[in-house]
């Protein structure tokens, strides 16, 4: 995972939902098809990488986007793939003191972050309840984006379950072989004999005959693909609270307004950027010292403000 995403690199296809990156470019802050933004929140504190400056944050229902507002080339990307807890504590902010405030843990391969959200307002509780509620949201919607394996995809009678926003558009009988079925979101194919046995290797090879019908189911899958890139379908539903303020903007505002935010600006931008999120703090950050933990009753090092010995042990439990 790198600060910055090489403009070649967006060929590989979607990574805003995977991926945590910092100091963008403004038209890498766009809303890409598919991607639709549920909340706007203005005043929010990066309390962890930048505290004491305020900021725009956006949920959408792949990712959090923030910047700076008073250099918008300081932001953050954050896809709800790689966070695997959402909480709230308690953060010392240089804008509100100690407050309560979004708490959210994040990896990739090798490194844990940490990240912490303050509203300046402190009546502004939309920011945890919609971040917690679509990320739990993107959490149960994994078989619109991830390959399924020996899964219960298909009913008793043996007709495939199907997901809401999805359309059944094809269904090839293989004979005592399986059965192939395209949707507009996925290809599932299970064995006649057992329907739990269906595949789940990344390359994937189907028997359709004669040849001639081969071809067409080809050309199927391959119009599909097409229209599934041009406007994909996440499966992520979240709906707002009645007493909530309801915001309507379209796509094109959307888009109009991140580049707005995010002018280009020739200020050199955090060269410890990656380092600040770093869940154990940042490389210049002092070990914590080391205490006697009644609870435990052996020598731990002391914890981070705000924490208890549960807090550990629950942090990734929804």
């Amino acid at each position: 995972m790198s600060r910055r995403r090489d403009a070649t690199a967006l060929s590989d296809g979607i990574w805003q939902d995977r991926d945590i990156l910092f100091d963008l470019e403004s038209r890498l802050l766009r809303l890409i098809p598919g991607e639709r933004l549920v909340e706007r929140i203005e005043n929010v504190e990066d309390t962890k990488g930048n505290n004491g400056d305020k900021g725009v944050l956006r949920v959408t229902n792949i990712r959090l986007i923030w910047h700076a507002n008073s250099m918008p080339r300081i932001n953050l990307s954050i896809g709800y793939n790689a966070v695997n807890g959402v909480t709230t504590r308690i953060a010392k902010s240089k804008i509100r003191g100690q407050a309560e405030s979004l708490y959210l843990m994040a990896r990739n391969a090798t490194t844990r972050f940490e990240f912490v959200f303050t509203c300046v307002n402190p009546a502004h509780t939309k920011l945890f309840t919609t971040v917690i509620g679509i990320h739990r949201a993107y959490e149960t919607s994994k078989l619109y984006r991830e390959l399924k394996m020996r899964g219960a995809l298909v009913d008793d009678e043996e007709k495939l379950r199907i997901l809401p926003l999805e359309q059944q558009c094809d269904r090839i009988e293989g004979g005592n072989l399986g059965v192939l079925i395209i949707t507009n979101i996925r290809i599932v194919w299970y064995a006649s004999m057992n329907p739990n046995y269906n595949s789940g290797e990344y390359i994937l090879g189907f028997r359709v005959d004669p040849e001639e019908k081969l071809e067409l189911v080809c050309k199927a899958i391959q119009a599909m693909h097409s229209a599934y890139l041009a406007s994909p379908i996440f499966g992520v539903q979240y709906a707002k609270d009645r007493n909530e303020p309801t915001t309507s903007i379209s796509n094109d505002d959307n888009a109009e307004q991140i580049q707005e935010d995010a002018e280009i600006d020739e200020k050199p931008t955090r060269i410890d950027a990656f380092a600040a999120y770093f869940s154990d703090g940042g490389t210049n950050e002092e070990a914590r010292p080391i205490v006697y933990s009644e609870e435990l009753g052996v020598a731990i090092e002391q914890l981070k403000h705000g924490f208890t010995l549960s807090d550990l042990w629950n942090i990734h439990i929804e």
